[in-house]
């Protein structure tokens, strides 16, 4: 400070400038869904002359920055606290919905089935040539095919098995038989199915 008589003058050595219209609300991003065991970023980009704190800081990598990554194990309500350079503090809130997705099928999911053609033609055409089985979601099959009189005369377990219309290595003759199918599905349930078959020369 200097004085020139008896009016007093001050030099300051810095002057800071603060534009006010530059100031930004705290942000704690959308509200969001996600699965149990992950973890996702929620806030945004820090700014140097801000201070954030976020609670409850359950869950959080950090409950001091912008941005932590977020992995709560249950749905859960965070609120931000931004305070700026002046002092003012902004608030918001982020709400994450926790959901097990290990116990959700997925869009459209196709059911457990189980799909026996009625007639084949074992010609070598390469065209439903065999009797097989096919459907959604099986483990296991056994499957055995009979004659009229009761004899059985072929049997497979493997899923991609089925029967060319021959006994013993000779084709039999076209007509009706008879199968039993028992398969196990993915999900441990199972069904038996027993039915006819045409075999067509």
């Amino acid at each position: 400070t200097i004085h020139f008589g008896i009016f007093p003058y001050y030099f300051l050595d810095d002057v800071y400038v603060y534009r006010c219209d530059d100031k930004v609300p705290a942000n704690a991003g959308n509200n969001l869904t996600m699965c149990k065991g992950d973890s996702v970023q929620i806030g945004t980009s820090p700014k140097s002359e801000y201070t954030y704190l976020w609670q409850p800081a359950t869950g959080l990598s950090n409950a001091n920055i912008a941005n932590p990554k977020a992995s709560p194990n249950a749905t859960t309500t965070y609120v931000l606290q931004q305070t700026d350079f002046m002092n003012e503090i902004t608030y918001d809130s982020i709400n994450i919905t926790v959901i097990n997705c290990d116990s959700i099928n997925p869009i459209n999911p196709k059911p457990n089935e189980l799909k026996i053609i009625n007639a084949f033609t074992p010609n070598n055409d390469g065209v439903n040539d065999v009797f097989n089985i096919k459907g959604n979601h099986i483990k296991e099959i056994h499957a055995k095919v009979f004659n009229r009189w009761g004899q059985e005369l072929y049997s497979w377990n493997e899923l991609t098995g089925g029967w060319n219309g021959k006994y013993k290595g000779k084709e039999v003759s076209a007509g009706t038989y008879f199968y039993v199918v028992a398969v196990v599905y993915e999900d441990g349930k199972t069904e038996e199915r027993r039915g006819v078959v045409t075999l067509v020369r």
